[in-house]
């Protein structure tokens, strides 16, 4: 296999790792935060009265935004040593296909 072929599938090999991984490790949190903040919204709006179930409702979403933010800080950590790991063998992988 030719450097410029070995070359073209890790760079696919790559793109394609790093688009799943970012669907499966930002996807979750992310729609923690976009769901606390799509109930909390009307409530901060005036356009839901405030009660009891209203104040558990504001309790609920900010513990969703609050943790789905969590989840996103470890998430970026766990993606940039992952992604150097991934780095590294298809750098191994692309310098053996290209001696083949």
């Amino acid at each position: 296999v030719g450097a410029a072929a070995a070359a073209f599938v890790c760079d696919e090999l790559r793109s394609s790792f790093k688009t799943e991984l970012q669907k499966v490790l930002f996807g979750p949190p992310a729609l923690a935060v976009l769901l606390g903040a799509s109930v909390l919204a009307p409530i901060l709006a005036g356009e839901v009265g405030l009660g009891q179930a209203t104040t558990v409702g504001i309790a609920i979403a900010v513990l969703f935004i609050v943790f789905g933010c969590l989840g996103l800080c470890i998430a970026l950590g766990v993606y940039c040593v992952i992604t150097a790991q991934v780095e590294e063998v298809l750098k191994e992988l692309e310098k053996d296909l290209a001696e083949r």
